[in-house]
């Protein structure tokens, strides 16, 4: 008799361990609540831990996207912004603005329903001007359009485009971005987010009174970076410093420029600046 209890309740587990929801449990959204941080021409991508099914516009809340594609266990949204002159859709960048996409009663194959999730993301803000900023003597002021305190605590980051839409008869090959340094000031400078680094050139142009040879990017991880440090030696003090008597130095003005090679197929880029 107890024999067959226990062959009888074995066969129960297994068939609950068979269905994938021994507990009964809904979907869960696995990062409800999280704020993820997006380049807005990036895919954003909701993650849930079993197998979901019949998901309609009707569950989802949202703006400024599409839900581009699904599979058993991810929904993967697109923004539907036209606004990049590149024409490359995107998500609506607000500046420091949280957005969400909002999930309601999502069914898993077991028919447990999750009644409502959050997914929360920023995007970086889109900086570049085409095709104002192309040329060198017109660049895009990251200080003034980011402030220079943020260049100095932490940093800023925005994305552009680059290369060629022969669909849409554009091409901006060359991006010109400026700010300011003081003596002693390391500027750290990464591209990242392109289709491919090798074909994207990241430069640090240096005022022409300033015998220091510029620094060359390096590969790593799919991105390229720039470190330098502005050393005054060989430059005039008046060149450099604002006040004598308080040892204040001047503000003077470099360049970064992203370039890309001749034909390059148009891609989404982000470019992070930050000034220790």
């Amino acid at each position: 008799m107890n024999k067959s209890k226990n062959l009888a309740l074995f066969a129960l587990f297994a068939m609950l361990f068979a269905c994938g929801s021994q507990d009964g449990s809904p979907p869960k959204l696995i990062n409800d609540g999280e704020t993820l941080l997006i380049s807005p021409f990036d895919t954003l991508v909701a993650k849930f831990n079993s197998k979901i099914t019949n998901v309609k516009e009707e569950n989802l809340s949202y703006r400024n996207m599409k839900l581009e594609s699904q599979t058993d266990r991810e929904l993967r949204f697109v923004g539907t912004e036209n606004t990049a002159n590149s024409g490359l859709e995107h998500f609506k960048p607000e500046f420091d603005k949280k957005d969400s996409i909002v999930f309601v009663n999502i069914k898993n194959n077991d028919g447990y329903e999750l009644k409502r999730a959050v997914l929360y993301y920023y995007t970086y803000p889109i900086f570049d001007t085409h095709p104002g900023n192309d040329n060198e003597s017109t660049p895009d002021d990251i200080e003034k359009h980011f402030g220079k305190a943020r260049l100095r605590e932490g940093g800023v980051t925005f994305a552009g485009t680059i290369g060629l839409n022969q669909e849409k008869q554009w091409a901006d090959f060359n991006d010109h971005f400026t700010l300011t340094l003081k003596a002693f000031d390391e500027l750290t400078v990464t591209l990242s987010g392109m289709k491919n680094v090798q074909n994207v050139d990241l430069e640090i142009i240096i005022p022409s009174n300033i015998t220091a040879v510029p620094p060359l990017a390096t590969v790593a991880d799919g991105n390229k970076s720039i470190k330098y440090k502005f050393n005054p030696q060989g430059m005039p003090p008046s060149d450099y410093i604002e006040n004598l008597e308080t040892n204040e130095y001047k503000d003077i003005p470099f360049k970064i420029k992203v370039s890309a090679k001749v034909g390059l197929e148009l891609t989404p880029y982000l470019l992070t600046v930050k000034i220790d």
